[in-house]
C-alpha cells in the first residue's frame, strides 16, 4: 500500500481530533461534576437518572404539601384548644351560678360573661389559613357561621350526615383529611318542619336524547339493473330516492365516493336532500351509515330493489329516543291539613347539572296541596328558566322531574333539604344566656350535662388532629428518608469521580501532546526536504 503525506497528515489528523475530543469529554465532566450530559453518554443511566430526579422532585412537593397539611393542623388544633378553654371557663361559671347564694345582680353579671365568650366563639369558629376558613369542610371560601350565630351556608342532609372536609395528598397514592368536621366539634340544630320531613332527598341522571339511524353493508363490486333505486323515507311521508342507474358492471368496483355522492343528493321529488336531514357516511367497519342529524324517536325505514348490494341486518335498524326525565321522589305523603300547619319560609335546594338554587316558600298563604304544587312550580320556573322542571303532588308525594331538550345532553337533577340552621353549641350558650337572665336555676343546672356532652366532642376532635399531627410525623421522616435514598442514587450514576477522572484526563493530555509530538515529524518535511 502506498502511503501518501495527505494520508499521513489526514490519520494524523484524525487521530489528534479523537484524543481532544475524549480530553474535552473529561474537563466537561470535571468542570460540571456529572459525567452524563446526554441520553447517548449512558442510555441506560439517562434513563434512571430522570426517574430518580422526577422522584425527588415529587417529595419535594410532597413535603411541602405536609407542611401545609401540618400548618393546618396546627391552627386547627389551637383553636379547638381556644374554644375547650372557653367551655372551661364558662363550666366553672355555671357552677358558680348554680349556687343559690347568688343573686340576681351576680348571675346577670355571669351572663354577660358567657355572652362574650358566646361571641369569642363565633369569631374562633371562623379561624381560617390563608383565606381558608378551617371549619367550613370543602366550602373553605366561605365563614362556618354568620353574625348571629346561624350557619352561613345552607347545611342540607347530605352534608348535616358527613361534612367533605379538606385533604392533601401527603405521599404517593396516601390522600390524608386534615379538615375538621363542624358537626362533630358544633353539633346542630335539626330543622323539623314540612318540607325537612316529607320532600324528597336524592339525585338521578336520566338519559339522552339520540338519533335514528340504519346501517348496513354495501356491495361496491354489485352491478345495478338500469332503473334500480333506493328509497329512504324519513321523517314520515317524505321520500327520498337513490337513482343508481349507471352504477352497473361497467363501472366495478364502485368507489365509497361514488356511493356517498348519490346518496347525499338524493332528492324527495323537491329541493330537499337527504344531506339536509341526515348524515351519511361509512364507518370504521366499512358500513354505510344513514344517521338522522335530528334527535329522537322518527322512524326511519329504506325500500331497496331486489338486487341491491346494500346488506342491512335485523339490527342495522334504529330508532332514535327522546330525553328520559331524571326524576326525584319522596316518600311521605302530604295533606291540605300539614299545608295548612305548616308556618313561615320553608326552604329546599335543587341543583340542576352545576346549578345550585335554593327554594323558599312561604306557608302562610298556602291551604292545599294544590296551593303549594302551584307555589313549587312557579319558584322552579322562576328559577330555572331554560330547564323543565316539573314539580308534582297529585298522587299526595311530591317529586320532581328534569326533561333535557332533544339535543343529546343528559338530565342530571339533585334534591335536597335543609337540615339545620344553627350550631347546637350556639343554641345552648344561648339558651344558658336566658336561663342566667331569668335566674332559671332547673335551666342552670341542665346546661352542666349539656357543657359535658360538648368538652368531650372537643376533646375527641382535639385527640384526632393529635393523631393526625403524629401520623404527620412519620409521613416526613420517610419522606426524608427517601430523599436522602434518592440523592444517593442519583450521585452514584451521574457524580464525576474525581480522582478517576483527573488521572483519566492526565493520561489523555499525554497522549495528547504525544499525538502533536509525532504530528510535527509527520508534517515537517517540505519540497525543500527533498530536494536536498
Amino acid at each position: 500500500m502506498r502511503m501518501t503525506n495527505n494520508l499521513l497528515s489526514h490519520n494524523m489528523l484524525w487521530s489528534m481530533n479523537n484524543n481532544l475530543n475524549s480530553m474535552n469529554k473529561y474537563q466537561t465532566n470535571l468542570s460540571t461534576g456529572e459525567k452524563i450530559h446526554r441520553p447517548s453518554d449512558d442510555p441506560v443511566g439517562i434513563t434512571k437518572l430522570i426517574k430518580l430526579k422526577t422522584d425527588i422532585t415529587e417529595n419535594q412537593q410532597y413535603k411541602q404539601n405536609n407542611r401545609d397539611a401540618r400548618s393546618w393542623l396546627e391552627i386547627t388544633e389551637n383553636s379547638l384548644t381556644d374554644i375547650k378553654d372557653m367551655f372551661q371557663r364558662i363550666r366553672e361559671l355555671t357552677v358558680q351560678a348554680a349556687n343559690d347564694t347568688y343573686n340576681d345582680e351576680d348571675t346577670a353579671n355571669v351572663a354577660k360573661e358567657v355572652n362574650q365568650l358566646k361571641e369569642e366563639l363565633l369569631v374562633t369558629a371562623n379561624s381560617s389559613i390563608a383565606g381558608k376558613y378551617i371549619f367550613s369542610g370543602f366550602k373553605t371560601d366561605q365563614k362556618l357561621l354568620s353574625e348571629d350565630g346561624t350557619f352561613n351556608f345552607d347545611v342540607t342532609s347530605s352534608i348535616a350526615e358527613k361534612m367533605p372536609v379538606i385533604a392533601y395528598e401527603v405521599t404517593i397514592g396516601e390522600n390524608m383529611e386534615v379538615g375538621t368536621d363542624f358537626i362533630d366539634v358544633f353539633g346542630f340544630v335539626d330543622v323539623d318542619n314540612l318540607v325537612s320531613n316529607t320532600f324528597p332527598v336524592g339525585n338521578d341522571t336520566g338519559t339522552a336524547s339520540t338519533h335514528s339511524k340504519i346501517s348496513g353493508t354495501f356491495d361496491l363490486n354489485q352491478d345495478y339493473t338500469v332503473g334500480d333505486s333506493i328509497a329512504l323515507e324519513y321523517p314520515a311521508g317524505t321520500i327520498y330516492s337513490v337513482d343508481m342507474t349507471d352504477m352497473d358492471g361497467t363501472r366495478r368496483p364502485l368507489s365509497k365516493d361514488d356511493i356517498l355522492d348519490r346518496f347525499l343528493n338524493a332528492s324527495d321529488g323537491g329541493t330537499g336532500k337527504i344531506s339536509d336531514v341526515a348524515e351519511v357516511y361509512f364507518n370504521n367497519d366499512n358500513q354505510l351509515v344513514i344517521e338522522a342529524k335530528a334527535f329522537g324517536a322518527e322512524d326511519m325505514t329504506v325500500a331497496l330493489p331486489v338486487h341491491t348490494g346494500f346488506s342491512i341486518p335485523s339490527d342495522g335498524i334504529y330508532t332514535g329516543d327522546t330525553s328520559l326525565a331524571a326524576t326525584v321522589t319522596g316518600t311521605d305523603t302530604i295533606t291540605d291539613q300539614d299545608v295548612i300547619d305548616a308556618t313561615g319560609f320553608q326552604s329546599f335546594v335543587i341543583t340542576v347539572g352545576d346549578d345550585y338554587k335554593k327554594i323558599d316558600i312561604d306557608f302562610s298563604a298556602l291551604n292545599t296541596v294544590s296551593d303549594l304544587q302551584t307555589a313549587i312550580q312557579d319558584k322552579l320556573d322562576t328559577e330555572f328558566p331554560n330547564d323543565n322542571i316539573t314539580a308534582d303532588l297529585s298522587s299526595g308525594m311530591l317529586s320532581f322531574s328534569l326533561t333535557s331538550p332533544d339535543d343529546g345532553s343528559t338530565p342530571k337533577l339533585s334534591v335536597d333539604v335543609i337540615k339545620s340552621e344553627k350550631p347546637q353549641i350556639v343554641q345552648d350558650l344561648e339558651e344558658f344566656e336566658d336561663s342566667l337572665n331569668l335566674k332559671d336555676n332547673d335551666g342552670i343546672q341542665k346546661f352542666l350535662t349539656k357543657i359535658d356532652v360538648h368538652m368531650e366532642n372537643l376533646l375527641a376532635a382535639i385527640g384526632e388532629v393529635g393523631a393526625k399531627s403524629n401520623r404527620i410525623d412519620f409521613i416526613e421522616n420517610r419522606i426524608d428518608d427517601n430523599n436522602i435514598a434518592y440523592t444517593d442514587l442519583l450521585s452514584k450514576i451521574q457524580d464525576v469521580d474525581y480522582a478517576q477522572a483527573i488521572i483519566k484526563f492526565k493520561s489523555l493530555e499525554s497522549i495528547y501532546r504525544a499525538s502533536l509530538s509525532v504530528g510535527a515529524q509527520v508534517i515537517r518535511p517540505t519540497l525543500v526536504d527533498f530536494i536536498k
